[in-house]
């Protein structure tokens, strides 16, 4: 029951992101949604999560947790829905999600071995160089093409 929840908690928040993107059309998220990925995983890195167990409030806790280690599904999921608003390539840019799905899976069983914080590393890495690779494709996050 409880990865029945967490499967319906990510698809919310991939479903939240895409309204986002949707309602904030023609405005310019990525930068933004660069750096709120960033703080919310550096949070996720620094937060112990035993401190949540402190919480009276059951439901109060569970939204703490899910803002806390979820929170990064959601802006990831602008980034992607603001890549792929205006992609010419729609078969070869879900070919590369589908690849990084694939490599994200195999670095989450490596964190089985090197714990949470070295995913969490890993993930801040990758984002990283995504937008290292961005900025140099774009040359800017302001460009007129962005959702």
């Amino acid at each position: 029951p409880q990865r029945h929840q967490q499967a319906e908690v990510i698809l919310g928040l991939v479903l939240l992101a895409n309204l986002t993107c949707l309602l904030m059309r023609g405005r310019r998220l990525m930068l933004p949604a660069f750096v709120l990925l960033v703080v919310s995983l550096a949070a996720a890195q620094l937060f112990r999560p035993a401190a949540l167990l402190g919480m009276e409030s059951e439901a109060l806790r569970g939204l703490a947790a899910v803002g806390l280690f979820l929170g990064p599904v959601y802006f990831a999921g602008i980034l992607f829905a603001s890549l792929i608003a205006d992609e010419q390539q729609l078969a070869a840019a879900y070919g590369s999600n589908l690849l990084g799905t694939m490599v994200g899976g195999a670095c989450e069983y490596m964190s089985m071995m090197f714990g949470f914080r070295f995913l969490g590393a890993l993930v801040l890495l990758f984002y990283f160089l995504v937008f290292l690779l961005l900025r140099g494709k774009r040359g800017s996050f302001g460009s007129a093409t962005e959702v």
